[in-house]
């Protein structure tokens, strides 16, 4: 159902029966551009979600429930580009200005199958084809819209995704805002987080590492091969799986010149294009993207490292540079196939 409905000023209006579009109006948030506040997964292991007080387990939780991430086989939740195979809600329909998405995350809905006892998703939302400048946010469906956004997008720029822990309604539903013009977006979600006791397994519980760099950027092969621009290890006391996500920004003044990257358990070997993250620069003056990803491989017990692998295929001076990668392990059993390293 599609409703046009009021709302009161500066923020979405939750006390009406919930639907699936609504238009808003709200101040532009001050200031530059405006990150989410759990725009790496890696953080958002410290911060709590919403209003609701939705709290991720930490390397050493306490006992009782605790919410733990449950990784999945990638899947596309919304594509609203024109004809995407994926279908699923607002398929081929741009998020309009001062426009609020209501969004069904339980169930089958575009190509994820989420379970009813979801709390928060794991995602990457990606956004593209801006007409004006503006910034995207997504929240629990039934809490206010809060001051902060996930994407920043402007109009003849790249494709600019972001990582994002989606706290859900009870109803399993998120909202998504739009703040100016047209856009389209896209939502791959890599897991779920379930409520879980820990009195069960607290010796085998979940652990978490994460490396960053400065902004100085690593200078790939113009060969072709592949270098590892940053790597993390993490210690997994008994089998389980282990989700690794990425981001980096690349760069060059080269035109027509494509970079790529990818997540692998082994050092500067090639990119698995089944992972793939791709740019192709435009060659202006300060020309830059930036890169994201998520992978999900299966241990056995033990440390295992992990590297974001990076290539340019033509000859040419590119960078990569502010680069990050985050490695949680789940321990248990593999419930839907995985990749041993």
């Amino acid at each position: 159902m599609h409703t046009n409905s009021p709302t009161s000023a500066h923020r979405p209006d939750h006390t009406a029966t919930p639907t699936q579009w609504r238009r808003t109006s709200l101040p532009r948030p001050r200031g530059g551009r405006h990150r989410s506040r759990w725009a790496a997964i890696g953080a958002a292991v410290a911060v709590t979600l919403g209003a609701g007080g939705f709290g991720l387990v930490s390397a050493a939780p306490d006992h009782g429930e605790n919410p733990v991430l449950i990784p999945i086989t990638p899947c596309r939740l919304l594509d609203t580009r024109p004809g995407a195979p994926s279908g699923g809600p607002f398929a081929g329909t741009t998020i309009g200005p001062a426009t609020t998405w209501d969004v069904d995350a339980h169930g089958v809905n575009g190509q994820c199958d989420i379970p009813t006892d979801a709390l928060a998703l794991s995602a990457n939302v990606t956004g593209l084809n801006a007409t004006q400048t503006t910034f995207i946010t997504l929240w629990p469906q039934d809490q206010p819209l809060p001051l902060a956004s996930n994407l920043n997008l402007a109009p003849g720029t790249p494709p600019e995704p972001n990582l994002a822990t989606i706290e859900l309604s009870p109803a399993g539903q998120f909202s998504v805002y739009n703040e100016s013009g047209n856009a389209d977006l896209l939502i791959d979600i890599a897991g779920y987080y379930v409520d879980h006791d820990h009195e069960v397994d607290i010796d085998a519980i979940r652990s978490t590492t994460s490396a960053t760099s400065s902004a100085v950027g690593v200078t790939l092969n113009d060969n072709g091969t592949s270098t590892a621009v940053l790597s993390t290890t993490i210690d997994t006391p008994v089998a389980g799986q282990v989700i690794v996500t990425s981001t980096a920004t690349a760069r060059t003044t080269q035109a027509n010149l494509t970079i790529q990257c990818g997540i692998g358990s082994e050092a500067g070997t090639g990119i698995d294009l089944g992972y793939l993250q791709e740019w192709e620069s435009g060659g202006a003056v300060g020309d830059r993207a930036q890169l994201a990803g998520t992978r999900r491989f299966t241990v056995n017990g033990g440390t295992s490292t992990f590297h974001l692998n990076c290539r340019q295929t033509a000859l040419g001076e590119a960078q990569i540079s502010n680069r990050a990668i985050t490695a949680i392990f789940v321990p248990g059993s593999d419930p839907v196939g995985g990749i041993t390293p």
